[in-house]
């Protein structure tokens, strides 16, 4: 649908889902109740009686998300909606409303990616010991994801710059854009660099999506082992954005997309290095995950774990300063 002439890449009725989750995960209960017509949304009005209509008395344009109540005689734009709707009554112009739709659903435009020469020699490793020939081994299997399934995928989308990746860090991990399916691809290599299958990111959206039966390994296994010298201390966080995001900041990491499974935690007391430092989420599952890390590899490495600055949950939700001097703890 087109919001303000731009052309967004999701209908009003993903867009309205996305925004009651969003409302309700902050406590505000507002566009409770909606019914789709033909041509319309019919939501209660936010703008009058507190919200808490019995019935809807307003609508919203399938085609341009224009507001318009018919009890109080209110008119918006979706933007404008939305700012009001999160508590910024004076944006009156909806910037917020605007920021947060670029966020949630920011529209195609790919573009080809740049052929970037990564330098490995950039990131940070105090370990000077040699740990052996870490080379690309060309002899692929059949079982892995080819060259020609990946360069189907080798395109640039906002999305990435809006995540705060940077072209290096795309190159370096191989991250692309499956069209088709409207989400961003991670090929998740084993430490020869063979591509073991391909996740995906929604763009629209918040969840992954896993081949069916798959064996995770390490994200980013292959990416320590082709520095030059492996580092000293790895970093290790649930998701694959946050991965990227810590090296992006000169801090070789690996995610376990997920919790870390046995596979996972063989691969970290195999590799050599000292220590390992714990950089999963805040929440209660990334806490469970850090207990599980210090038991499994307590007499193999040393064990570190950060803590993210106050009302951050993840990596992905911190600046690059923050980033860069994360608080560390034993």
């Amino acid at each position: 649908m087109r919001i303000n002439g731009l052309e967004f890449n999701a209908e009003l009725g993903e867009i309205l889902a996305e925004l009651t989750a969003q409302l309700r995960i902050n406590n505000i209960p507002l566009l409770a109740k909606q019914k789709e017509t033909s041509t319309h949304y019919q939501v209660t009005c936010p703008y009058h009686s507190n919200g808490m209509e019995r019935r809807p008395s307003a609508g919203i344009r399938k085609s341009d998300g224009k507001f318009h109540c018919f009890a109080c005689g209110e008119v918006h734009e979706l933007n404008e909606v939305i700012s009001h709707c999160f508590g910024y009554v004076d944006d009156v112009l909806g910037k917020f409303g605007w920021d947060w739709l670029l966020k949630n659903f920011m529209t195609i435009s790919v573009e080809e990616r740049k052929d970037v020469q990564l330098d490995f020699s950039r990131y940070d490793v105090s370990d000077k010991t040699n740990k052996g020939d870490h080379r690309l081994d060309n002899n692929h299997h059949s079982e892995f994801v080819t060259e020609e399934e990946l360069d189907k995928y080798r395109f640039i989308h906002p999305y990435m710059y809006q995540r705060k990746l940077t072209d290096e860090i795309i190159g370096l991990f191989d991250i692309g854009v499956d069209i088709e399916q409207n989400c961003i691809t991670f090929p998740n290599l084993d430490k020869k660099g063979n591509c073991l299958f391909v996740a995906r990111r929604s763009i629209n959206g918040k969840n992954f999506y896993y081949p069916r039966d798959v064996k995770k390994q390490l994200y980013g296994i292959y990416q320590l082992y082709q520095l030059p010298v492996f580092p000293s201390e790895v970093f290790v966080c649930e998701s694959m954005i946050d991965c990227c995001l810590l090296w992006k900041n000169k801090k070789p990491a690996c995610a376990l997309n997920g919790l870390g499974n046995e596979i996972q935690i063989r691969q970290l007391i195999d590799m050599p290095c000292r220590k390992i430092i714990l950089a999963t989420d805040m929440d209660k599952s990334g806490q469970d995950a850090r207990v599980k890390l210090r038991k499994k590899l307590q007499g193999y490495k040393i064990i570190t774990e950060v803590i993210l600055p106050f009302g951050r949950k993840d990596i992905g939700e911190c600046s690059d300063e923050e980033i860069k001097n994360l608080y560390e703890v034993f």
